[in-house]
């Protein structure tokens, strides 16, 4: 049995042979590379893949690769739209749409000229920053700084053009081959109020806002609404078998009330739309869940990735696997402070390896990843070790 196929057949929630280990390597890779400190033997290396590969491991093919495809691919970060064929869609600005770029040293100055008016922000996107294992640029002021730019946000969301892309998603998730499942990127944010507050605005800046503008945001979020259903009419046919549907939620940032009002409806219907159409549903779970754990559960999605328990969260392995294991894979699973020889002793981590081996009985619903990704400064040798520790000790059931 291949990656692809065991990992199809585990989030279907069938007893395969064992538990697959998926590590999320683009972060560590990019530093790494950038720095001339990858091991020896992969210092000629020019993608992480390769290196999965070479090691035995499965390959992770899920968050976007903003950084491989060229500063037009991200032009429009701080719309939170892209050019990358991993999403199955490119989104392009209509006619009457113009963007202004004025570059200041490493600084891009952006500005969206409407018929309705302005808005501008800032964003880096630099050699010198993926140098730091960041593979995506990084925002410096925000578009969304009032509700004088909300009618600007409006209009040039609901005039965006959405334009399949499912060649080039083919092309794509071919060099993934049977080695992982290579998954669609639908949906950066879990909604468009959650668009706003994570991709717009900023936490701090948006509930700043939201305290005394949240009716005339929840108009924006719905004027949105008509670019979130062009993308959801395109990746509904997506060659690939699983979309990303949202990430980055958390018990402070997506506290329970917001997540129930503003992000589960779209959520629902997203789940509901997709399975209709025979896809699967991935949540990009990264952040503290501990008071959301029935929240996350009830979109009915598929796959909870980039699942982080404690030491990093409030939530341990146990209670995540005994939580969402019934209907709801778990690919994650691996803090990756444990992964720091700086942070973490031999003795912790060897400990944590055998209490996750007790903790995820029988086995099911489980692909072995790390949460949320393999850190710039991460030991590659203690990567090999839970590679080794999962082949030996995870056969299923357990």
């Amino acid at each position: 049995m291949n990656y692809k196929e065991r990992m199809l057949k585990i989030v279907g929630g069938e007893m395969v042979d064992k538990i697959p280990f998926v590590p999320r390597l683009d972060l560590w890779f990019k530093a790494n590379k950038a720095n001339g400190t990858l091991p020896p033997e992969y210092q000629d290396v020019t993608n992480h893949d390769e290196i999965a590969r070479s090691e035995g491991w499965g390959i992770h093919k899920i968050i976007l690769e903003y950084s491989d495809h060229g500063l037009d691919a991200v032009i429009d970060y701080l719309l939170g739209v892209y050019k990358i064929p991993s999403q199955s869609y490119f989104v392009h600005l209509p006619d009457n749409i113009e963007r202004v770029v004025k570059y200041d040293g490493e600084e891009l100055n952006i500005t969206y000229v409407t018929p309705v008016g302005n808005i501008s922000g800032k964003m880096v996107y630099s050699e010198k920053t993926i140098a730091t294992g960041a593979t995506e640029p990084g925002v410096r002021e925000h578009l969304l700084k009032g509700p004088d730019d909300y009618k600007v946000a409006a209009y040039i969301f609901k005039n965006l053009i959405v334009e399949p892309e499912y060649e080039k998603f083919t092309e794509w998730s071919a060099k993934t081959g049977d080695d992982g499942f290579a998954v669609t990127y639908g949906f950066t944010a879990g909604s468009p109020m959650h668009h706003i507050l994570k991709v717009l605005a900023g936490p701090g800046a948006f509930f700043m806002q939201f305290i005394k503008h949240e009716s005339a945001l929840v108009e924006l979020a719905d004027s949105m609404m008509v670019y979130f259903d062009k993308v959801l009419d395109v990746v509904k046919h997506t060659p690939g078998e699983v979309v990303v549907c949202g990430a980055n939620f958390d018990s402070a940032i997506t506290y329970p009330p917001f997540f129930d009002k503003y992000i589960s409806p779209w959520l629902k219907k997203v789940v509901k739309v997709l399975h209709e159409n025979n896809k699967l549903v991935l949540l990009h779970t990264d952040g503290e869940n501990k008071a959301l754990m029935n929240q996350i559960l009830e979109t009915g999605a598929d796959i909870a990735e980039a699942i982080c328990p404690s030491p990093m969260t409030k939530v341990s392995i146990g209670e995540f696997y005994q939580k969402w294991s019934g209907s709801m894979t778990l690919f994650g699973g691996i803090p990756s402070v444990l992964l720091c020889t700086k942070i973490t002793s031999d003795s912790v981590f060897n400990d944590y390896l055998k209490e996750l081996a007790s903790a995820i009985k029988p086995g099911t619903r489980m692909i072995l990843g790390v949460g949320d990704a393999t850190p710039p400064d991460a030991d590659f040798e203690r990567i090999r070790t839970i590679a080794k520790f999962a082949e030996e000790n995870f056969r299923l059931p357990l």
